[in-house]
């Protein structure tokens, strides 16, 4: 993946001074402790309740939706989602508590296999079918290419829009979000991420697109941050980027995944080689697996508690997993508030918790 820069404005490279903007990781976490669910369920809890929090506004959002499939969350973005281990341990991992088991099923994880027609929205976002896509992932795109710019027309027409997302030899990278929400089965919710703005990170006005297509269409967009590599000028944008996301979130009372700071809480990022090796693979795209792991380990396991769904080394090694693992979690909490007006599921032991050597 490269830095994506939008030449059609002749936008240049803008770093800065950035200090007033980097939030340090004692300011991000809340005071929960431990690489919990509960943890990282709670980035967005100063805007979850009440008539104007984000639990109400995606009750509104999902009323009136017809013909959607329950559970079928939808993970759209750039090439930091194209790995299968991103949702493996969903699909068939071990070590699953009861409460993970019953979210990862009605997820649909593993539900079909990947196709145009799948109800399971990592099989829609990974692998690739095409040389650089998938369904509702593609290298290096932007929310600017998702609105429009990839050269992948804005088709309503299901019929159309499943000739034209199969049609890997004229679009072999593009994707445009009208077209995909037309031609795959009607999801509740998505996970967009999407490559930052070079020349402004800060500018959220097409990912702001985004989310509002998704919203018309009685989607619930859930934000999820993003994450440093090994190239300190980037990372500088990284900062102005999820600062922004996580005040969007708030202003549009929209769920926040935070996986930049959980990342930070299992990793602390002391050096630009920090994360190689362990989160990162080639110092952009994410782990699938190392140290003993694979991406279908129980993540629960050395140092981690499943009474208490507390990740421990497994998602040290396994970037896409833990990033999987996440969206899982906020769904847990998703269900119980929002479809089924309950609170979140206390944890139970594992049903199939498996030691890996």
């Amino acid at each position: 993946m490269t830095i994506a820069h939008r030449s059609r404005r002749g936008r240049e490279v803008v770093l800065g001074v950035l200090g007033a903007l980097m939030m340090s990781l004692a300011s991000v976490v809340p005071a929960q402790t431990g690489n919990t669910a509960a943890r990282a369920n709670s980035y967005d809890d100063a805007w979850q309740g009440g008539a104007t929090g984000w639990v109400a506004n995606a009750k509104a959002i999902l009323a009136g939706g017809s013909g959607q499939v329950p559970g079928m969350v939808l993970w759209i973005g750039d090439s930091l989602t194209r790995d299968p281990a991103l949702g493996a341990w969903a699909q068939s991992g071990v070590g699953k508590t009861a409460e993970d088991q019953a979210i990862t099923t009605w997820m649909n994880a593993g539900a079909s296999p990947q196709s145009v027609n799948s109800i399971d929205g990592f099989a829609l976002a990974t692998p690739y079918f095409c040389p650089a896509r998938s369904f509702t992932v593609g290298d290096g795109l932007g929310a600017w290419d998702f609105n429009g710019s990839s050269g992948m027309p804005a088709v309503t027409d299901p019929t159309m829009a499943r000739q034209i997302l199969l049609d890997c030899k004229t679009y072999s990278n593009g994707l445009t979000l009208v077209t995909i929400l037309a031609a795959i089965p009607k999801a509740q919710f998505a996970i967009p991420e999407v490559n930052l703005l070079a020349s402004n990170p800060a500018d959220l006005t097409e990912f702001t697109i985004m989310l509002n297509t998704l919203i018309s269409k009685n989607i619930v967009p859930i934000i999820i941050t993003y994450t440093y590599r090994t190239d300190a000028k980037f990372n500088l944008l990284v900062d102005q980027y999820n600062v922004a996301l996580r005040q969007l979130a708030q202003s549009m009372k929209l769920p926040l995944i935070d996986l930049q700071v959980e990342m930070l809480a299992r990793i602390p990022f002391s050096t630009l080689s920090s994360w190689d090796g362990r989160f990162l693979s080639d110092g952009v795209h994410y782990t699938n697996g190392g140290g003993g792991y694979t991406s279908t380990s129980s993540p629960y396991i050395d140092g981690g508690d499943p009474a208490t769904h507390t990740t421990g080394a497994p998602l040290t090694h396994n970037g896409y997993g833990l990033k999987g693992w996440l969206g899982v979690q906020k769904m847990k909490e998703i269900k119980a508030l929002v479809i089924d007006g309950t609170s979140p599921p206390r944890p139970n032991p594992p049903t199939n918790l498996r030691i890996v050597p």
